[in-house]
């Protein structure tokens, strides 16, 4: 399979519930939430009668904690238009009138809003893109004065996980097997490994499509350094996760 566009072309071949999770007691999900929120610096207070914008919410998990924050307004942005319908339709159960939710099926690129936002949340979407850093900056025209924007990062030493499990998946089959031959290998191959994972909050079969399976042209990663130097100018440092000192 050739992938042009990082994500969304692996997604709209396999379908929308591979960027599902499993949220067995949302309670302890909602606390694990907020938890990183404040690692990140962010109160979750902060969030309630604000403009917050979020780019590749997946099918909505995430977003239901911050819609539940009660944001002034909350839009959710995302290339994969049978994604995006998974999360209105998560979402809309809600009841959350007091939030203004806007839905846009757009590339991250393209988007071109009227107005700028109190939260920008752009996790796990950014790294692995053809070009990360010029992205990023994209991104963070969105933020407006005094604003905070959440990304994620991946350098080679975060990345290692993976490549080692890439690299025992090139060993057994070759990469250009079909997804679902694939996984008849590796899910007995991998099963005992990541149910010995805490909180992996994913089947199996989801974990290994989008980790393993999906294949990737990386060229770049988007490490701290990266974003550091894109962001420096009109950013600061608030928080991460994990705490860096």
């Amino acid at each position: 399979m050739t992938i042009k566009r990082p994500y969304l072309d692996f997604y709209k071949e396999i379908g929308s519930e591979l960027v599902s999770r499993v949220v067995v007691d949302q309670e302890e999900f909602f606390r694990t939430r907020s938890a990183l929120y404040m690692l990140l610096g962010i109160i979750p207070e902060f969030v309630k009668g604000k403009r917050v914008l979020e780019l590749g919410p997946g099918t909505g998990h995430n977003s239901i904690h911050t819609a539940c924050l009660s944001p002034k307004e909350y839009v959710l942005v995302d290339g994969g238009g049978e994604i995006l319908d998974a999360a209105r339709e998560r979402l809309s159960h809600l009841g959350t009138s007091a939030t203004k939710l806007e839905f846009v099926c757009s590339l991250f690129e393209n988007y071109k809003p009227d107005r700028q936002f109190d939260l920008v949340l752009a996790e796990a979407c950014i790294p692995v893109q053809k070009d990360p850093a010029t992205l990023l900056s994209q991104i963070a025209q969105h933020v407006k004065l005094g604003g905070v924007l959440v990304v994620t990062t991946i350098s080679a030493v975060s990345y290692l996980s993976e490549i080692l499990r890439r690299l025992g998946r090139d060993i057994v089959i070759p990469a250009h097997t079909p997804p679902n031959e694939q996984l008849e290998v590796l899910r007995p191959l991998y099963r005992t490994h990541l149910e010995s994972l805490i909180g992996l909050g994913r089947s199996i079969d989801d974990w290994l499509l989008d980790n393993i399976v999906q294949p990737f042209d990386v060229e770049q990663l988007l490490t701290i350094p990266q974003a550091i130097n894109v962001l420096q100018d009109k950013f600061q440092i608030l928080g991460s996760s994990p705490k860096f000192m």
